[in-house]
């Protein structure tokens, strides 16, 4: 028999030591020869530790039930959802430094690509919806995400002198940074 009552799970939230996080991030970043002496990456470590803290920390959710008259045994899997409703759902949840940032990259990076009606308009929403969500300040990969896609953007739109711009300091970034992918999609773009 069908109940109605949804199993809701919660995770217990666990002791967490965020400062000796941040210390283990300040060891981790300086043996790999990352100096936290700069003005932008001296709070990187407790940045790390809060971003971290977030990402390894599940939502608390519902499980739900649907009639079973038929005696289905197996998985059901929802295959096909629309990547637009993907990153919106995950900015909305506030899943950025997990999956909403690249989730993004791919919607917007797809949708300029494919360039038909509407698409570039759908790119810049997609854009402003990520740049507006709330985060931590400085959350280091949505600004080396957005100075990428707003340099592609520019590009879309023709804007020779923005996509320079945009271009330009996605590539000091991530060469300060250090990230090397990205680094290398900078790089690549003329």
């Amino acid at each position: 028999m069908h109940s109605s009552a949804a199993l809701q799970l919660v995770n217990s939230s666990p002791d967490r030591d965020l400062a000796a996080a941040e210390i283990a991030a300040t060891t981790f970043l300086r043996a790999l020869g990352i100096s936290l002496d700069s003005e932008g990456l001296r709070g990187t470590p407790g940045r790390m530790a809060r971003g971290y803290a977030e990402l390894f920390t599940a939502r608390t959710f519902d499980l739900t039930t649907f009639p079973n008259e038929e005696g289905y045994d197996e998985l059901v899997i929802s295959c096909n959802l629309p990547i637009r409703s993907v990153c919106e759902h995950l900015v909305r949840a506030g899943q950025l430094l997990g999956w909403g940032v690249p989730a993004t990259g791919v919607l917007v990076e797809t949708l300029l690509d494919r360039g038909a009606d509407g698409d570039v308009a759908e790119a810049e929403a997609a854009i402003t919806r990520l740049a507006e969500a709330p985060a931590d300040e400085d959350l280091v990969i949505r600004e080396i995400w957005l100075l990428r896609l707003r340099a592609l953007l520019a590009g879309a739109h023709g804007d020779h002198v923005a996509y320079a711009h945009f271009r330009d300091r996605y590539r000091d970034m991530a060469t300060t940074l250090g990230f090397e992918g990205h680094i290398a999609w900078a790089e690549a773009m003329p």
